[in-house]
């Protein structure tokens, strides 16, 4: 199962050292270029970022359909979310995971499944896998 993050979730995640979760939690996880470049403009996360896309469980996908891209830009104001939107359509994922209210609110009226980064943690917390070793987390190791 797939899902597609935008960089909110991706930075919030890095810097507490939970970003190894997307892919624990959903076997794998696709990122838009928008998203990438936007999450290794220096922020916090931005190591653990490259380093999940250097294992490859992230992985950084193009945008087909950037007309569609373009017309969401009218509604949201962030190209990231966009392309997380039209990503998600493309490759048929599972949800995706930003926590912008407007990009959650045409994610679902498009008929796609959102979380933000607290129901994140809450899954993971239920799956008990906040349990996990630290040797585990730091070299992405799924099982």
């Amino acid at each position: 199962m797939v899902v597609v993050s935008d960089t909110t979730v991706l930075i919030a995640l890095g810097r507490i050292g939970l970003l190894w979760l997307l892919g624990r939690l959903w076997g794998s996880a696709i990122i838009p270029e928008a998203v990438y470049q936007e999450a290794l403009k220096g922020l916090h996360g931005s190591r653990e970022i490259t380093e999940a896309v250097n294992l490859g469980w992230l992985q950084v996908k193009s945008i087909n359909n950037q007309k569609m891209v373009r017309l969401l830009q009218g509604d949201l104001r962030g190209r990231g979310e966009c392309e997380c939107i039209v990503l998600a359509e493309e490759t048929g994922a599972k949800a995706i995971l930003t926590d912008d209210k407007k990009a959650r609110k045409v994610a679902l009226s498009a008929g796609v499944e959102v979380a933000g980064t607290l129901g994140l943690l809450v899954r993971a917390h239920k799956r008990r896998n906040l349990n996990e070793t630290g040797s585990n987390r730091r070299r992405g190791v799924l099982n």
